[in-house]
């Protein structure tokens, strides 16, 4: 629902700042949206031009810059605690900070997937290769024939999927802020994407 306006002021953060920020709202949204209007609001020398009760009842004067919301009825123009924080805060890339979905979380974690299979894999390879020799006889070689190629494996997928997250941090910018309680969509997502690439190896 955020309508870009350069005359309005915002706050700005990164996905770290923010979650310090609602975890000191104790990831209360409408605290938030409040406390950040208030703070906004010390811009403008009317002093109810910007409040949070004036949002959310649609009688904000602050409406009157939005060229889609100036000549809607108060009762068509209300926002909710998620779109007053999607209009007035934003991520380091420009973006409105909101809840995020299910594709975008998938987006995210394709790459890092994808490069961590394969790491995975060839760490675990290498790690076999290395213990091959070694007769699981008794409890102690079992062990070390065992979890050598999975400690090995587990290592290259840290390193790959790391890397991958680099790969997505210069393709896509740095790992948006989400909002509480708006989380799980894009979870699920990148969970997703780590399930589609494991379901793909085995063919």
């Amino acid at each position: 629902m955020a309508e870009e306006n350069q005359e309005l002021p915002y706050a700005q953060f990164n996905k770290e700042e923010f979650g310090q920020i609602m975890s000191v709202f104790d990831n209360d949204i409408g605290a938030f949206a409040k406390n950040l209007t208030e703070v906004l609001n010390e811009e403008y020398e009317e002093p109810d031009f910007l409040t949070y009760e004036g949002l959310r009842r649609g009688t904000s004067p602050a409406f009157q810059l939005f060229p889609s919301l100036k000549d809607l009825p108060p009762e068509q123009r209300r926002l909710s605690d998620e779109d007053i924080i999607e209009f007035f805060a934003y991520d380091n890339e420009g973006n409105p900070i909101k809840g995020g979905t299910f594709l975008e979380g998938f987006g995210r974690d394709i790459i890092p997937q994808a490069a961590s299979v394969p790491t995975f894999m060839g760490g675990f390879a290498l790690g076999n290769q290395l213990v091959s020799g070694v007769p699981p006889t008794t409890p102690l070689t079992l062990a070390i024939r065992v979890g050598t190629p999975l400690a090995l494996g587990t290592l290259s997928a840290i390193g790959g999927y790391e890397m991958g997250e680099k790969i997505t941090d210069e393709i896509m910018g740095e790992e948006p802020p989400i909002l509480p309680g708006h989380t799980t969509s894009y979870e699920m997502g990148k969970t997703a994407a780590g399930e589609r690439l494991g379901c793909l190896c085995l063919f």
